[in-house]
């Protein structure tokens, strides 16, 4: 199908350009296993093609289109697979050695709060009513690729809970939870026991983690349009380098104006607006942003100041210094708003995330933004914040306002979700669940020879084409470990980014850990099965 006028050109010109990069992204359908959070199947000819996409990435475009054999052996692999792993081998010892998470990584679980139990950890149970076999031909696929910390999404208890849900709402009412009708009793539930857990007078629920970090980028650094320019409605928004786009995009959206409490939908811009200055401080540098903060010159007197973080870094599995974050806050009197998109559940005695887990103070952090569809198993966000923030969020959070409520099956899930592993002594499992996926994560460690912040371990590549031939690699060995490049990540840190989960089995972490020695990321070339 062409395009009209210029557009045709423009689209090829600008597929092209990704492709030439080894940025080209395309969607593999899977089918999930039942009760299974790190399995899917895929079928032969999508399996194909992805052997065919990622051998061609690696090799520059140069690859044959056959598709390769699956052999476990390193002895009997085929050229083109025996080529990645050359490709991936010469850039582990050539010019990029460090391959460990950010080694200024805060180890925010000590050894009291986060150590396994002696014992087997339970599998989790299974439902008795599998799906029939399909009669295609598949091929299984092991996922240290999924957000789904816990593996609350195929928790029984998870399951059961959405599908009560649905069979008797469906997805319920379906309109801007500002209409009446969508926001419902169990919408307010799930928002006050997000509360409880962060420690916060009130929450609001959004559709996507995305949209809950827009809305209060946008909102908080919003007028009340009453404003006259003046220094008292400028806001300066310092933002660690490493923040998730949706952090960004929020920023960009605040700083295009627009966003105040007077805005028309069809306003682009307004005198009243605020002016917002966005400062880019280097990754975790306290000390920067300390005297940045001191500086007239990017702080004028009378300006509101607005520090924003991840809490944990999702490309790159480490946590900020929320302690030092704290203490700057106190001292310059700025907004503290963290994403604890991929610490909540998984950090803390209570789930709590990174703050509790290190000892911050619920009032020292002003806002709390968070995610439903990692560690929770289920869908959505929100930000737990003081009752009057909340109340601003709901008028000025356009995302919130112009966004369809949450689902009921996906509202019953996160409830049920922090029943498990969450709030008061951990959830009922959460304790149990948290320790499985800190011992796997140690343990992928320790075979690293790195030390471990998190589930999430980067192993950085540099360029394109090998963390792809890395991935490819994994791949035939029935492993999906996702090749993170540009833009996601700055050009020439191009990675592997393996996520561990609690539904993950010793067996499991040990071929993932025999892969990575195949590829020369573990000293002696891997840990072994037979040492489990």
């Amino acid at each position: 199908m062409s395009l009209p006028g210029p557009w045709d050109s423009w689209l090829s010109d600008s597929i092209g350009e990704l492709e030439r990069g080894s940025r080209l992204r395309e969607l593999r359908p899977v089918s999930p296993a039942h009760a299974d959070a790190t399995r899917v199947s895929i079928d032969a000819a999508t399996l194909a093609a992805w052997r065919r996409a990622t051998t061609m990435h690696a090799d520059g475009g140069g690859a044959s289109s056959a598709p390769r054999g699956g052999s476990s052996s390193p002895h009997s692999d085929p050229p083109s697979l025996r080529h990645e792993r050359g490709l991936v081998s010469a850039s582990i010892s050539g010019r990029r050695t460090g391959l460990a998470p950010n080694p200024t990584a805060v180890a925010v679980a000590d050894g009291s709060s986060f150590q396994p139990p002696s014992s087997a950890f339970p599998s989790f149970p299974s439902s008795p009513s599998p799906p029939p076999p399909s009669s295609t031909p598949t091929t299984t696929l092991t996922l240290f690729s999924t957000n789904d910390y816990l593996g609350l999404s195929t928790h029984p208890c998870v399951r059961a809970a959405a599908a009560r849900a649905a069979a008797s709402l469906g997805c319920g009412p379906r309109a801007s939870a500002l209409v009446p009708g969508a926001y419902t009793t169990m919408h307010r539930e799930l928002e006050r026991s997000l509360a409880r857990l962060k420690g916060t007078e009130d929450a609001l629920l959004f559709p996507t983690g995305f949209a809950a970090n827009a809305a209060a980028m946008a909102a908080l650094c919003g007028s009340t349009g009453g404003g006259k320019g003046g220094e008292k409605d400028l806001v300066v928004v310092f933002s660690d380098e490493l923040n998730h786009a949706s952090i960004v995009d929020g920023a960009r959206l605040a700083a295009r104006g627009g966003n105040g409490i007077g805005s028309s939908s069809s306003s682009s811009s307004s005198s009243s607006s605020p002016r917002v200055k966005i400062v880019i401080y280097p990754h975790k540098d306290s000390r920067f942003l300390d005297a940045a903060l001191s500086d007239e010159t990017l702080v004028p007197r009378g300006a509101r100041t607005l520090v924003v973080t991840d809490s944990l870094f999702s490309m790159d599995g480490d946590v900020a210094d929320l302690r030092s974050l704290a203490q700057l806050r106190r001292k310059h009197g700025f907004l503290l708003v963290i994403d604890e998109a991929h610490a909540t559940l998984v950090l803390g005695p209570r789930g709590g995330g990174a703050a509790e887990a290190l000892g911050v103070p619920a009032g020292e952090v002003d806002v709390h933004v968070g995610t439903l569809s990692k560690a929770f198993g289920a869908h959505g966000g929100f930000v737990a914040c003081s009752g009057r923030a909340r109340s601003l969020l709901l008028n000025a959070g356009r995302p919130f306002a112009f966004s369809t409520a949450l689902p009921a099956p996906a509202v019953a899930a996160a409830l049920a979700a922090l029943a498990v592993a969450g709030g008061e002594e951990g959830g009922r499992e959460g304790p149990r669940l948290r320790a499985r996926v800190w011992s796997h994560a140690r343990r992928l460690g320790r075979a690293l020879g790195v030390e471990v912040s998190s589930p999430i371990v980067p192993l950085v590549l540099g360029g394109e084409r090998e963390a792809l031939a890395a991935s490819g690699f994994l791949l035939e060995r029935g492993l999906h470990v996702p090749a993170i490049r540009p833009p996601t990540v700055p050009r020439g840190t191009s990675r592997l980014r393996v996520s561990l989960s609690a539904a993950h089995s010793d067996e499991d972490v040990g071929r993932l850990i025999d892969a990575l020695g195949e590829l020369g990321f573990v000293k002696g070339g891997g840990e072994g099965r037979s040492k489990l």
